[in-house]
């Protein structure tokens, strides 16, 4: 019977620690997976900004050259 209580605690305690690092690990990923997400925006605005300048430089050479 005292063997049966001190494994019991002995589980209950790794389940707890296993439990808390699993949602730590969560944590984590979330966080990484919301970095890549801003990166990514940033990225995708800047290189948009370069585009449409490229862009609007292409459309006035255009008109000139159509008249």
């Amino acid at each position: 019977i005292r063997y049966r209580k001190i494994r019991n605690s002995a589980l209950a305690l790794q389940r707890y620690g296993r439990g808390y690092l699993a949602r730590r690990y969560a944590e984590l990923l979330r966080q990484r997976r919301a970095a890549l997400i801003c990166q990514k925006q940033f990225r995708m605005t800047r290189e948009r900004r370069s585009f449409l300048k490229i862009r609007r430089a292409a459309v006035t050479i255009q008109a000139y050259a159509r008249g």
